[in-house]
């Protein structure tokens, strides 16, 4: 991934997974959990590896969201590749939590 040409306002819907045992919450605590774990301005590429084109290529799934086309102004341009923002006040952890153990 280091070779990929990024910037900053590119990003890919890639979380980390709570310490916590998820398997019995409700899907609101489940939500708390990924929110309590949730890190601004991070991206775990530790779970982005291989070839990033070949990955690409082999997407099955693209949600697209919208939002306010200001989301990066305030983000550090050295940070490239982020999860879609920086802000935990974006809330888009919400997404990981509804999407956690399904196919998505």
């Amino acid at each position: 991934m280091t070779n990929a040409k990024f910037t900053s306002i590119d990003s890919w819907a890639i979380w980390d997974v709570p310490n916590a045992d998820l398997t019995n919450m409700t899907p609101d605590e489940r939500e708390k959990a990924f929110g309590d774990n949730y890190q601004p301005n991070h991206f775990p590429t530790n779970k982005l590896t291989g070839d990033i084109d070949e990955r690409l290529k082999n997407t099955k799934y693209v949600i697209i969201g919208m939002n306010q086309g200001n989301a990066a102004i305030d983000q550090d341009k050295d940070k490239l590749f982020l999860n879609f923002h920086g802000n935990k006040g974006s809330m888009d952890y919400r997404l990981a939590a509804a999407l956690y153990n399904t196919e998505l």
